[in-house]
């Protein structure tokens, strides 16, 4: 294979990489929204979430009034905090929804990319899309209700 085709079908994965990390945040994200619309997500857990981080605009860092503390103390995530300026574009919910499964996405890439500097280029395609594909990434974004709500 010449210099030339090995650089096409290379720049071929990273945009194959890349479309794929944008479907799953388009396919997932509408998932959770259709879910949150129908009263199918974890609304408590949520909404003490949501509030805890528009809190934190307000100035009381990490508040929620639905138990009446501070959220490290049960769940220590002290990175919520830097969440808050995403509210000041986008104050709701379905923020927190658009965040986490960009974050899976983006982890995907970076495995893509790691993997990409030890193995072929068609080789680490196809570890981001097992990577992406997996229950243990699938589940929390559209599984997780399966046992609760069985049809």
């Amino acid at each position: 294979m010449d210099i030339n085709a090995r650089k096409r079908a290379q720049r071929w994965t990273h945009y194959a990489a890349l479309v794929l990390a944008i479907l799953f945040v388009a396919v997932f994200f509408g998932l959770n929204v259709t879910k949150h619309a129908a009263f199918h997500t974890r609304a408590f857990d949520e909404g003490k979430f949501y509030q805890a981080i528009w809190n934190t605009l307000q100035g009381r860092f990490l508040f929620t009034s639905m138990k009446n503390y501070r959220i490290l103390g049960n769940h220590f995530s002290p990175y919520m905090a830097l969440l808050s300026p995403v509210f000041i574009i986008w104050s709701d919910v379905r923020a927190l929804f658009l965040i986490q499964t960009t974050g899976l996405a983006i982890a995907g890439l970076l495995l893509y990319k790691i993997v990409h500097l030890e193995r072929p280029a068609l080789a680490a395609e196809c570890d981001a899309q097992a990577m992406l594909c997996r229950r243990l990434v699938l589940g929390p974004q559209c599984c997780e209700q399966a046992a609760r709500y069985p049809q």
